[in-house]
């Protein structure tokens, strides 16, 4: 998976700013982070599962689908043509929600970084901020 392919999900969910942010933009991005983990995990139990984190997945896609037509098409997607590409499990030049949610776009492994089927916000946080990192 390529860098842009896994950090597009978290900038379409989070708007995640650059990592040269004022102490008070942090704490806004800590926010964001805490608000996203919060609506992720649908029985409030600290953890995210790996089928509320693909459901949480799912709605994102319907929220990008501009026109709600059921796929989303290149110019509803701000990402390159490589990372369109990879997530285009088909090749017919959109991508349909089931492709959004299988593919490279943000997967449940990356961020359950102890592999033990939960994310975690730590997790969630130490992940995004890798990420802007790279």
């Amino acid at each position: 998976m390529t860098t842009n392919a896994s950090i597009i999900m978290m900038v379409f969910v989070l708007g995640v700013a650059s990592a040269t942010q004022s102490p008070g933009a942090r704490a806004d991005e800590y926010t964001k982070v805490q608000t996203l983990f919060d609506k992720m995990d649908t029985n409030g139990d600290g953890k995210v599962t790996q089928s509320e984190f693909l459901f949480e997945k799912g709605g994102v896609s319907y929220l990008i689908d501009k026109n709600l037509d059921g796929v989303l098409s290149r110019d509803e997607v701000l990402i390159s043509d490589e990372a369109f590409a990879e997530v285009d499990g088909n090749g017919d030049g959109s991508v349909s929600y089931v492709e959004f949610v299988r593919g490279g776009l943000g997967n449940f492994e990356n961020l359950d970084s102890n592999r033990d089927g939960f994310v975690e916000i730590g997790e969630l946080e130490a992940w995004i901020l890798a990420e802007e990192g790279s």
